[in-house]
């Protein structure tokens, strides 16, 4: 899959922090990570640790807690990954929460309907 970056907004759900950076957009990663810096001067709760698994079969623990989301108009919440520095990408999960799609051959979001 084509990958391409987008500005969002991370906030912090619970107050009215919020911080906009540039995003790579990669669908076929789960939740969206965000460096554990950014997270905590937000001030973004750790709730837990998930074991992920990365392509090569690596399997590793990462903090997770749930951040607040704008991107192109839609709002949302949305379980975040503590990342390393550099690291911020979304994916299928907001993606879906926000009702975006990436459109990889034209490198945007565009909004979708869900079926029911």
């Amino acid at each position: 899959m084509g990958t391409f970056t987008q500005s969002i907004q991370i906030g912090n759900p619970t107050s009215n922090a919020w911080r906009t950076i540039e995003a790579l957009v990669e669908p076929g990663v789960t939740f969206p990570i965000v460096t554990a810096t950014s997270l905590d001067q937000l001030g973004v709760v750790r709730i837990d640790s998930v074991e992920f698994e990365d392509i090569s079969g690596r399997v590793f623990e990462l903090d997770t807690g749930v951040a607040a989301f704008r991107i192109q108009g839609h709002t949302g919440r949305s379980r975040v990954v503590f990342g390393a520095e550099g690291e911020a990408v979304i994916g299928a999960s907001i993606l879906w929460d926000l009702r975006l799609a990436a459109d990889q051959t034209n490198s945007r979001l565009v909004p979708i309907r869900p079926l029911r």
